[in-house]
């Protein structure tokens, strides 16, 4: 027989390491070495004895010969086996190792998980080299199967399992997320039976948790099936996510297992093609799409376990014969890493924006923006305002028309009484009127919430008989009163005049310009002076907004085509809009002077811990002002420095976006996050 194991031809070319032996033949015998055939052999038992002292040991001064065991016959030492009790304490102490982040340093400090899975990461490779003749798609879902069953994996409650089965899906691993349920002690086909107390799901059930899970068993396309009876899956699938096998579960039914169907190997095919974009898409609109973005312990898990998986592709050279996938896996590991540090900063971002100051200037100067969300308006929303609003004019005009015939003696009810209907009816019945005219005043209309038409007020007054009374101009005092409960539910304001440092004339000279609603990427941020100069250093702060950071945004498209190209419908970047009191550049009459909003960049003021949530590079949407001096409404650009001037401020901000945000693209909107009307046509 040869010593050369013999390939199967149908293997293909796929290498199988190193060459393997089998004997016979034995290998020759050393020189000076007997051994003893079996049936020769006697056992002798063991026997203790003094074993001497090496040459480094006889150095030592004080070291004794010690005691050993050895073979009777041979004088050969044995070697200390384990006993049963020393077996099941490791056995113990292995299956607390394969839960990550429940263990402990030196110090005492639990150690988190992903250091854990750091410590060992050098070490784990693949089942065997996936290279040869396997196609990309299979290699990185073998891979895949690598990584996840050769680490310990912590609890579901740190949602790590979660996040990595969100993944599975984008990329197509998984048809869909797995369900976590508990599993009944007997292990019986399906049936059907009556529902009994503990089949009921409770919250508790809902969440994944340790015990089991059965991919793609549930389908939102399943109709729900009655109260009564339904079906008991008794044939729980092995929760391959569980770090050790468990009784009364068995393991994924042969062939089944690691089967990627027509529709998961075109997920997986678009993801190997371009890496990189699908991690851009992944840890950021696929995040926002699925509701990942809005949990602070997402953003912190999913660009960590991402990072993770493509250093494993990377130190086990799935790519290794293309360098093409090779380069785009390495580009998608630096979008990961700069994940790490941008995705929790989105979060922080929404909790400090706007702030203190731009608060205090909308207070200031008013909203400028009817809301702050981006698209275009719905017609069926401005359709429906416009009938409202004309069926508002005429309950207005009977209204007003009403309070005139009751002369000037007719003493007016205060707005804030109606907002109650118990205390409005007592008012008409201590006034003297009569239930007739209730209508005419408008308090059958109190709980009506329909709007007439928007406004630059955040908060218009209902149409009620506080519209009537207002536009007949006379306004009750709310501070007369008694009894007002409302003045707790005012948030707090801030002032202006906090931030100029007392008094000032500022509201007065000064006037609000260009308001944009769009997207822009931050370019450079200036903090304040912190130390104390001289007034007459050249590094001194000026401005009666010293105190202040200074945040320039650069535009987030750069052409009109680009934004209408990449700004599709539904998309979350839209192009931005322009509402000016200002200049604006004007391309058809040759205006070259205005502003531009795919050219000129914008400077807000804001908190310096306000500004130190941001990064450089990423993108913020929102509601932008100017202001300017009222001299310079219609020249509001420095020749010399060719920026706008005055300072801006935000109004509002919608949403925060990381430097690699990317929308996705129609055709992976269908086919790769697992929509309904994807699977209809599949």
């Amino acid at each position: 027989m040869s010593d050369k194991t013999e390939v199967d031809d149908t293997a293909g070319s796929v290498d199988l390491g190193p060459t393997l032996l089998r004997f016979p033949p034995f290998p020759p015998v050393p020189d000076g070495v007997t051994i003893a055939p079996f049936k020769d052999f006697k056992a002798s038992g063991y026997t203790r004895t003094i074993a001497p002292l090496s040459d480094n040991e006889a150095r030592w001064s004080g070291l004794t010969p010690r005691e050993v065991e050895v073979d009777a016959a041979y004088g050969i030492p044995t070697i200390r086996l384990t006993t049963e009790e020393e077996r099941k304490k490791l056995q113990k102490a292995k299956k607390r190792k394969r839960i990550a982040g429940t263990q402990k340093d030196e110090e005492g400090r639990v150690v988190t998980w992903w250091e854990e899975w750091a410590a060992g990461e050098e070490k784990r490779r693949t089942s065997f080299p996936l290279a040869g003749g396997m196609q990309y798609t299979e290699r990185v879902h073998q891979a895949a199967d690598d990584f996840r069953a050769g680490r310990p994996w912590p609890t579901v409650s740190t949602r790590v399992r979660l996040m990595w089965d969100h993944f599975g899906v984008f990329i197509g691993l998984l048809d869909c997320l797995p369900v976590y349920r508990k599993v009944k002690p007997n292990n019986k086909p399906d049936v059907q039976r009556p529902i009994e107390h503990d089949d009921i799901p409770s919250d508790e059930d809902v969440a994944p948790n340790t015990s089991q899970i059965s991919p793609g068993t549930v389908s939102p396309k399943q109709e729900p099936i009655p109260v009564a009876t339904r079906t008991v899956d008794q044939d729980i699938v092995q929760d391959y996510m569980e770090p050790v096998w468990q009784p009364n579960k068995r393991a994924m039914p042969a062939g089944e297992e690691g089967v990627l169907t027509e529709k998961l190997r075109r997920r997986m095919k678009v993801f190997v093609d371009d890496i990189e974009g699908g991690v851009k898409m992944f840890l950021g609109a696929y995040m926002r799409d699925k509701g990942l973005m809005w949990s602070s312990q997402n953003l912190n898990i999913a660009p960590i376990i991402i990072s993770f998986f493509l250093r494993f592709l990377l130190r086990n050279a799935v790519f290794e014969d293309s360098r093409d996938h090779s380069d785009s896996l390495k580009r998608a590991l630096f979008v990961a890493e700069l994940a790490k540090h941008e995705l929790p900063r989105t979060a922080r971002i929404g909790l400090a924006l706007p702030d203190a100051f731009s608060v205090a200037s909308v207070a200031c100067w008013g909203a400028q923006a009817t809301a702050t969300t981006m698209g275009e308006p719905d017609k069926a929303l401005e359709t429906s305002l416009e009938e409202s609003s004309r069926t508002d004019t005429g309950e207005l005009a009977a209204k007003v028309e009403y309070i005139h015939s009751l002369g000037e003696d007719a003493e007016v009810v205060p707005a804030q009484t109606v907002l109650h209907s118990v205390t409005a009816q007592q008012v008409l019945e201590d006034k003297g009127l009569a239930s007739s005219n209730r209508s005419a005043l408008g308090f059958e209309a109190v709980e009506s919430t329909t709007q007439g038409t928007l406004s630059n007020d955040p908060w218009p007054p209902s149409p009620s008989i506080a519209a009537s009374v207002v536009a007949n101009g006379a306004i009750a005092d709310n501070s007369l009163n008694e009894g007002d409960t409302s003045d707790w539910t005012s948030p707090t304001t801030c002032s202006l005049l906090s931030f100029i440092g007392g008094p000032s004339v500022l509201p007065l000279t000064h006037t609000t310009g260009v308001v944009e609603r769009s997207t822009r990427r931050v370019r450079a941020i200036v903090m304040p002076y912190t130390q104390v100069l001289p007034a007459t250093s050249v590094f001194a702060p000026k401005g009666i907004f010293a105190g202040l950071a200074r945040v320039y945004f650069g535009p987030w498209w750069f052409s009109r085509e680009d934004a209408e190209n990449e700004a599709r419908e539904g998309a979350e970047i839209r192009a931005p809009e322009v509402l000016s009191r200002g200049r604006i550049r004007a391309e058809e009459e040759g205006d070259q002077q205005g502003y531009d909003e795919y050219r000129d960049d914008v400077m807000l003021l804001m908190q310096p811990e306000a500004a130190e949530t941001l990064g450089l590079g990423m993108g913020l949407q929102g509601v932008w002002v100017q202001a300017i001096r009222r001299s310079d409404e219609t020249s509001m650009v420095d020749e010399n420095r060719g920026t706008q001037e005055g300072w801006w401020y935000a109004e509002g901000v919608s949403a925060a976006f990381p430097s690699y945000f990317v929308d996705m693209p129609q055709e992976w909107d269908n086919t790769q996050v697992g929509r309904e009307a994807s699977d209809e046509e599949d």
